[in-house]
């Protein structure tokens, strides 16, 4: 049975007929994704980090990234082995001890297969939090 009319007049929600539940939030109005994970960043070697490893066929879709370094590092954000920022500064002086960006509706789409890794400069502690959803 579908919902009368009136039942959203307040509300912004929006109604699943496949599972009958009500689902609030922007989020699940304007996009396509699927369902969102997290994995942690948590790494006191220098060197490439594997965050969220890759999966054959499906692209990993990064929404947030939240980090904080524990000393003076340059991060570089990679998919698979291939640079997808330029080394960035963290932890010196007038430097930055972290980051926090929320990529919103222009998420960094991972190529198919591959995985999102971190590379770290130094043997600095880098611990933090990716968000991502899987397509």
């Amino acid at each position: 049975m579908l919902p009368i009319p009136n039942e959203v007049a307040n509300s912004l929600s929006i109604f699943d007929p496949n599972t009958q539940p009500w689902t609030n939030g922007w989020w699940n109005i304007f996009t396509e994704r699927g369902v969102n994970k997290t994995a942690a960043i948590n790494t006191s070697s220098s060197g490439t980090t594997i965050i969220v490893s890759g999966i054959g066929g499906k692209r990993i879709c990064v929404t947030s990234i939240i980090f904080t370094v524990g000393g003076e590092v340059n991060i570089t954000l990679l998919a698979g082995g291939t640079s997808i920022s330029g080394p960035m500064d963290f932890g010196g002086s007038s430097e930055p001890r972290g980051l926090v960006s929320n990529f919103g509706f222009h998420h960094i789409e991972i190529p198919e297969g591959q995985g999102f890794s971190i590379n770290a400069s130094e043997s600095v502690q880098v611990s933090g939090l990716v968000c991502y959803y899987i397509k």
